[in-house]
């Protein structure tokens, strides 16, 4: 039997946890069993460092003139010309946004058809519509934290689930959530969680890195984008009260984003430069975790967090924000801190807690290291689903 075909789309490719994950699940998938195609709806730079054996990788203007060149040998003049006129007008308009619209007007001239068909950014209208417009045998939801809670975007959503069979959710609390946001929703709704590498990520936490850390006793570390539900605004002042309580901590941020101005800004209203850090994006952010002491994740909203979840797989003590999601992986107490409110002073307390007690963080890394990481059982759920 030859092998079923499953298409992906997401927005683009990132140095984030949603990509991590995704090429994470595409790694694992079973190549003998299913065929896999990867599209990316807005231009990355970086997609050929994304590369997989076996994955057709592409971004939508290659998918496009893919397409395009197959309806040239079997469809309509009428298909020709309209799927020109949309390639022209993407061409014309093209900022993401109008790029897409026209990409979505277009897409049912398409005759490609999956088995299964997964959008996996659903929080992104724009690649969950253009996901709707394929043939498929199955469609999925891939829903990685909540979704817009404005009424014409609950209702854009309302309409677009229509058209998929299931909505596959990070987490738990997720689930709980969409169950919520998607009352009359018929389809099936399921947590599975992201698929990590343990091995991979503990090698390649042992790579070198050219950052010396200046205080090896009380250096902290956040990965991950800089946006505000990551709460990385908040690390400025975080760092004043521990400064001004007597700890030389230094807290290195790797990501960049949106909210880098904003965070330099408060860098310099609490003068903390020389012991907030920003190293931007890197692309291997491992070796930065497995150097610190404690880990910090201060964000407003997860869907999961893979970056918590990493510096789990690394032993490293943690210490996060009181989220629903957070207590699916962190035991207060036990092998991590969960702050009892999303703040810098909770931080701040949760922050010196673990240096007042290296006995604290020394139990932490002893209850990590005998935790097991992989979940790849959860790729049977995809499979489930598809075969179903």
């Amino acid at each position: 039997m030859s092998p079923k075909k499953i298409l992906f789309l997401t927005s683009k490719f990132m140095v984030g946890g949603v990509e991590r994950a995704l090429i994470n699940l595409v790694k694992n998938i079973d190549k003998s069993k299913y065929n896999i195609t990867l599209i990316a709806t807005f231009p990355s730079d970086n997609i050929g460092e994304n590369k997989i054996d076996g994955i057709r990788i592409l971004q939508l203007d290659e998918y496009k003139s893919e397409c395009f060149n197959q309806q040239g040998k079997s469809k309509s003049f009428y298909a020709i010309l309209k799927s020109t006129y949309a390639r022209i007008m993407t061409h014309i308009f093209h900022d993401y946004c109008r790029s897409a619209y026209w990409a979505i007007k277009s897409w049912s001239d398409f005759e490609e058809e999956y088995d299964c068909v997964i959008s996996y950014k659903a929080d992104d209208a724009v690649v969950a519509s253009l996901a709707s417009k394929f043939k498929a045998k199955k469609k999925i939801l891939w829903v990685h934290g909540e979704l817009p809670e404005t009424t014409s975007y609950k209702k854009c959503y309302q309409r677009i689930a229509k058209g998929f069979d299931g909505i596959f959710c990070v987490s738990d609390a997720i689930e709980m959530y969409i169950k919520k946001y998607f009352k009359e929703y018929k389809g099936v709704v399921l947590s599975i969680g992201n698929i990590v590498d343990s091995e991979d990520i503990v090698n390649k936490g042992q790579e070198h890195i050219d950052v010396q850390f200046k205080n090896k006793n009380n250096s902290i570390v956040t990965v991950g984008r800089l946006s505000p539900e990551k709460g990385q605004a908040m690390i400025p002042l975080t760092t004043r009260l521990l400064l001004d309580a007597g700890y030389d901590v230094y807290w290195y941020l790797v990501g960049d984003g949106d909210l880098r101005e904003t965070v330099e800004s408060e860098i310099q209203k609490y003068d903390v430069a020389e012991h907030v850090i920003l190293l931007g994006t890197q692309m291997n952010p491992y070796p930065y975790i497995k150097n610190c002491d404690i880990y910090v994740q201060p964000s407003f909203s997860e869907g999961w967090c893979l970056t918590v979840q990493e510096a789990r797989i690394l032993q490293k003590p943690i210490v996060t924000t009181p989220l629903p999601v957070m207590h699916e992986q962190i035991i207060s107490g036990e092998n991590g801190l969960i702050a009892e409110a999303v703040t810098p002073e909770a931080l701040f307390e949760g922050i010196r807690t673990l240096l007042d007690h290296p006995e604290l963080q020394a139990k932490f890394v002893e209850n990590l290291s005998h935790e097991v990481c992989d979940n790849s059982g959860e790729l049977q759920k995809l499979y489930d689903f598809i075969e179903s």
